[in-house]
Order: C-alpha cells, then sequence, then structure tokens
C-alpha cells in the first residue's frame, strides 16, 4: 500500500514552494514593482525552461486545435491570477487576501463537478468545509477581520475565478502533454502578457535598480521553485487524482506561510493558532478520503 506521502508528494511540494514564495516575494518587493516582479519572474522561469526542453530535445509544437486552450490557460494563470491576487492585496490586508484566496478549493471542486464529472464523496466535502473553516479560525485569530476595499476585495475574487478556470482548463491539457511542456508554455505566454504593461510602467524601474545577493536569490527562488518546479508537480497531481481533490491541498499554503515566518521570528504561535493547523490539515487528509480515479466527460 502506497504511503500518503509517496501519493501526494508533488503537490505538497508545490504548497510548499507556493508557501515560502510570499517570503521570497516580500523581498522582491523592497525593490521592484509587483508587476516587474511577477515579468521577470516568468522570464526567468521561461529561460530555465526553455534550456531544459533544447537540452533535452522535447520538441515545442503544440496542435493547432490545442493553441486556443493554451492561450486561454495562460491568460487565466498566471495573467489574470496575479494581476487579482497583488493588487487586490495592495488595495486590501494580508489577512484579507489570504481569506479570500483560500476560497479557491471551496469553488474549485463544485466546478470540477459541473465541467468535468469529477465525482465528490461525502467525506471529500466534508474534508473541504473542514479544511476552510481551519483557515478561517488561523487567519482570524487575534481579532483580524475582514473588512477591506470592496475594489480590493472584487479583485481577489477575480484571481479566485481565474484559478478554477485555470485548474479547469489545464486539465484537458495535462492529458495530452507533459507537465514540463505545459509549463513552459504557460510561462511564455504569461510573460507574453505581461510584457505590455511591463515596458509601459516598469521598464525604467528595473533598468536602474542595482542587482545585489538579496535580490538575486530571492527572484530566482521564485522563479525556479514557485514558477517552475510548483506548476510542474502541480500539473502531475492533476493527472494522477483529478482537480477537485488537488485543488484543496492549497489549503496548506497559508499554514506553510504562517510556519516560515514563525521559523523567520515574525509569527508568533500559541494554542488557538496550532489547534487551527492542526484542523487545516486534518480537512485535507478528510478530502482525500476514499479517492476515486475521477470520471472525465
Amino acid at each position: 500500500m502506497r504511503s500518503i506521502f509517496g501519493t501526494y508528494w508533488p503537490a505538497l511540494l508545490a504548497v510548499i514552494f507556493w508557501g515560502l514564495s510570499y517570503v521570497w516575494s516580500t523581498i522582491c518587493f523592497q525593490y521592484y514593482s509587483p508587476l516587474a516582479t511577477i515579468f521577470l519572474r516568468l522570464l526567468t522561469s521561461s529561460l530555465i525552461l526553455l534550456s531544459l526542453l533544447s537540452f533535452k530535445g522535447i520538441s515545442l509544437s503544440i496542435k493547432r486545435s490545442d493553441l486556443p486552450r493554451f492561450l486561454l490557460t495562460a491568460f487565466f494563470s498566471p495573467f489574470i491570477y496575479f494581476l487579482g491576487e497583488n493588487y487586490g492585496l495592495a488595495l486590501t490586508t494580508p489577512t484579507t487576501t489570504a481569506v479570500v484566496v483560500a476560497t479557491i478549493p471551496l469553488f474549485t471542486p463544485f466546478a470540477a463537478w459541473l465541467v468535468l464529472k469529477e465525482r465528490l464523496g461525502p467525506m471529500n466535502v466534508l474534508g473541504i468545509g473542514v479544511s476552510f473553516g481551519g483557515i478561517l479560525w488561523l487567519l482570524l485569530q487575534g481579532g483580524h477581520s475582514l473588512a477591506g476595499n470592496p475594489a480590493g476585495i472584487l479583485l481577489l475574487l477575480l484571481g479566485v475565478a481565474a484559478a478554477v478556470g485555470y485548474t479547469l482548463t489545464i486539465k484537458k491539457l495535462a492529458e495530452r502533454y507533459s507537465p514540463i511542456f505545459i509549463i513552459t508554455w504557460q510561462n511564455i505566454m504569461g510573460m507574453l502578457y505581461f510584457l505590455p504593461l511591463f515596458l509601459w510602467f516598469d521598464v525604467d524601474e528595473v533598468v536602474h535598480v542595482p542587482l545585489n545577493p538579496t535580490l538575486v536569490v530571492s527572484l530566482l527562488s521564485l522563479a525556479v521553485f514557485a514558477s517552475t518546479l510548483a506548476f510542474i508537480f502541480w500539473v502531475r497531481m492533476l493527472q494522477t487524482i483529478g482537480a477537485a481533490r488537488t485543488s484543496v491541498m492549497a489549503n496548506l499554503i497559508p499554514a506553510i506561510t504562517a510556519l516560515a515566518a514563525f521559523l523567520m521570528g515574525q509569527e508568533h504561535f500559541d494554542l488557538p493558532k496550532l489547534l487551527a493547523l492542526a484542523v487545516v490539515m486534518g480537512g485535507v487528509v478528510l478530502s482525500q478520503a476514499g479517492r476515486r480515479q475521477p470520471a472525465i466527460a
């Protein structure tokens, strides 16, 4: 019998990298704007992936019939998702952002049921609810509220919708192409979507900011781990267990971010926070119970 780690290690590594990406992004934001950081992150990741594919002799050819789906997938994420998340955060608070983004696993299973005909059992639905409840408990420690700029919340909801759309559209591509092939084109197309905005708003700023080891390491970490390996691992899980059950693993990201902040001396854990983390992880385990092969239309 395969262990849980043996089955889910790609998703676990993906959420770890995405959880740490908040730390790396914060460092980059000290030097570059969010838009410039996103563009350079995608550019670097694309160059790495293109070099790897070239070294392996893998063709970059896309079937003409699949091109619209590739363009739509990249439009959902990284383009719309990153715009909604980063600029929604600028207009609200980190707590509000984290709570709104944490609703992605709630919407994805029902969208997957409607569009992809993936089946969910009662334990899967229960796990999703328990996990999200733990997220709310964790994020609302210390008397935080969900109040925020309505425009910012709308932008965050736009990001949530984009993430759901991305999961649904990439599922079909994952049946026909390898994860590394998909992520290469996703990042290239996403970078091209961002290119006009970058040239118009931020290119002068980037040219005049001197490079330093802290900035370079953080940007490379975003490109290699968060924009390359994490997405490859995520697509692999989509191929293995389906969109609905893979998406709920994202509930671990706030817990990982909180743990990273604690290790850096930026966060204090008391008993309620530890219990909330346990609830989040317990919900993830419940959501994976009784896994069956998804039915794809």
